[in-house]
């Protein structure tokens, strides 16, 4: 038995070796990521690169996401001018979704999405030559553009929308014919997430990857960036390691070397690791989780222990207690990375914070410094000559330099120590994701419905940011695209709602700490609607609650001026409400 474990622990270490020299991007690149909204603030980008920065952390590798919202391909003369902020030597191009322009197939539309392709590639040819993956559009889902139910979307305005996924499906097949001609590499993530779709609705026929049927939530940013490193044959695998405790040898290891290896009362020893586990956002959902077999298929980080006696123990990392494990799975093998408690994952949710540092900076010097003004993808118009860039280029040097501190292994003690029968109660399983990100702040805003005369439902903000609903987190965009997109607040005990069904409608925003100034306003249901079915902007203004936006904000703000934004500083928490008490106090104002 000994030598057939010994045998299958070679089997496993061969398989963890698996593309380990095949990834697509190397040390030293420049890696360009270029596409439309979907791009643009996108989660995938920044999974591939943290992927780069905890698999391979000695590598000096630069990411630039230069995806613009509206984007087309024959919008091509963009990136004649934003791609002079790079040298890149690989680049992925997603573009699509727009280019059908939302219709039943038309040739015409499809002629001009590949010559700009063509045009794009000649392009970068001329500017860096770099080796391009072409990566099909996102799948477009009717569902939540007819779900009523949702509250904020309305069925579409133009029947010709229902005719467009299989407008899409062509443009996939159309770009890849464009990648055999041009030699590129090709990723049809059209095919793969349909695909996704197809076979989650069998289990659950509500589950969605996309927020409004066209831009993916977080379950869809994870699926496209687990998918897209799997076509760049990324390395799925962090460590192994593998023991025999009744002999007290290490039969072998993967990523990582042993010392100090013990057996007494159970098993302990250091492990010097070479790489960290990739971080995720703690917000996916379980069931994609379980649809491409996360734990086995990525991120593996695992432990193998043989010869243990017969019992429980309690597996500490660095004196953190993780979990109880019995001797059955660890002799199957456990996978580290899941316990997003443990100082290893901590360690690894730190080089994703300093990301999103370098990226929000590298973004205010090009979309919001170098770009101030420009109206949207088809605006050619230059960079601005003589502006001030360097305390943004100095925020962005300091976010890649902490990103390449904080990446670098450390040594770690692991102990399984023999152990009674568990308490579960006391054994740490996870930690909110917001542990993590110590720079985050929560505003939480309420609005009682009994001080309003009339309103359609639901309540709604708008301002001067992004909201992402599956895991509350806003993004402060006071020049970008998205601002103004109308955000829901609930009443049914969830996003910061203390009580279901009370009258009183709440959001909590999650929010980088001291990222600028919060402006909002308040609107109804009727508002947002209009929105999403597309008027530009929505005719429907209430009047009560503009007066609601314009005296509270007063009454906050205790200023004068004839502002209609509530502002709020982003410097610690803070809780808004809307209530009975400040009702009576603006009576005095006017409202």
């Amino acid at each position: 038995m000994k030598t057939m474990f010994k045998v299958l622990s070679l089997l496993c270490v061969a398989s963890f070796l698996t593309a380990a020299e095949n990834f697509w991007i190397r040390n030293g690149d420049e890696v360009l990521f270029w596409g439309d909204s979907i791009t643009d603030d996108g989660v995938y980008p920044r999974i591939v690169e943290n992927h780069v920065l905890t698999y391979y952390p000695d590598w000096n590798v630069t990411f630039y996401n230069l995806g613009w919202g509206g984007d087309r391909s024959s919008y091509y003369p963009r990136l004649e001018r934003d791609v002079r902020l790079c040298k890149p030597t690989k680049t992925t191009i997603m573009l699509g979704m727009n280019d059908g322009r939302y219709q039943a197939f038309n040739r015409e539309f499809m002629d001009v999405y590949v010559s700009g392709m063509h045009r794009l590639l000649d392009i970068l040819k001329r500017h860096s030559d770099p080796q391009v993956m072409l990566i099909s559009a996102t799948p477009y889902d009717l569902r939540p553009r007819t779900d009523i139910a949702r509250g904020l979307i309305a069925p579409p305005d133009q029947l010709t929308r229902a005719f467009y996924p299989p407008t899409l499906f062509r443009y996939a097949k159309a770009l890849q014919r464009v990648a055999e001609e041009r030699g590129c590499a090709y990723y049809d993530l059209h095919q793969d997430m349909a695909s996704l779709l197809d076979d989650l609705n069998g289990y659950d026929g509500n589950y969605q990857i996309t927020a409004e049927g066209i831009h993916p939530n977080i379950d869809g940013e994870v699926f496209m960036g687990l998918g897209i490193l799997d076509n760049m044959m990324a390395l799925k695998n962090v460590m192994g390691v593998w023991i025999d405790a009744s002999l007290g040898k290490t039969d072998s290891t993967f990523g990582c070397t042993i010392t100090g290896l013990s057996t007494k009362g159970g098993v302990s020893f250091t492990r010097n690791d070479q790489r960290l586990p990739m971080p995720l956002y703690p917000s996916v959902r379980e069931v994609l989780m379980r649809a491409v077999n996360y734990t086995r298929n990525w991120n593996r980080d695992l432990l193998v222990v043989s010869g243990l006696d017969s019992g429980w123990y309690d597996l500490r990392i660095d004196g953190t207690l993780v979990d109880a494990v019995s001797s059955i799975e660890l002799k199957g093998g456990i996978n580290l990375s899941r316990y997003d408690a443990s100082p290893v994952m901590v360690q690894a949710y730190q080089v994703f914070e300093a990301t999103e540092k370098r990226r929000d900076a590298f973004y205010m010097k090009w979309r919001n410094t170098l770009l101030e003004g420009a109206k949207g993808p088809n605006d050619f118009t230059p960079f601005k000559e003589g502006v001030d860039t360097r305390a943004l280029d100095q925020a962005a040097a300091e976010a890649f330099a902490e990103q390449h501190r904080v990446n670098k292994p450390r040594p770690h003690q692991i102990a399984m120590i023999r152990s009674p029968e568990p308490d579960f109660s006391k054994i740490v399983k996870e930690i909110p994701c917001t542990a993590f990100l110590p720079d985050r702040v929560t505003i939480r805003v309420e609005i009682d419905s009994k001080t309003l005369r009339a309103f359609e439902p639901p309540l709604c903000l708008h301002g001067n940011f992004t909201y992402a609903p599956q895991y509350q987190w806003a993004l402060l965009e006071s020049k970008g695209y998205y601002s103004d997109v109308p955000v829901k607040l609930f009443d049914d005990g969830t996003h910061g709602d203390r009580k279901a069904g009370d009258g009183v409608y709440s959001v909590d925003l999650h929010l980088r700490k001291n990222c600028g100034t919060l402006e909002f306003e308040v609107q109804d249901g009727r508002y947002a609607r209009e929105y999403w079915n597309f008027t530009d902007p929505p005719s429907h203004r209430n009047p009560d609650l503009d007066r609601l936006t314009r005296v509270w904000g007063k009454l906050l703000q205790k200023a004068n001026e004839r502002g209609t934004r509530i502002k709020v500083e982003t410097a610690a928490n803070a809780s808004f409400a809307w209530d009975v008490k400040t009702y009576k106090a603006a009576l005095t104002n006017g409202f």
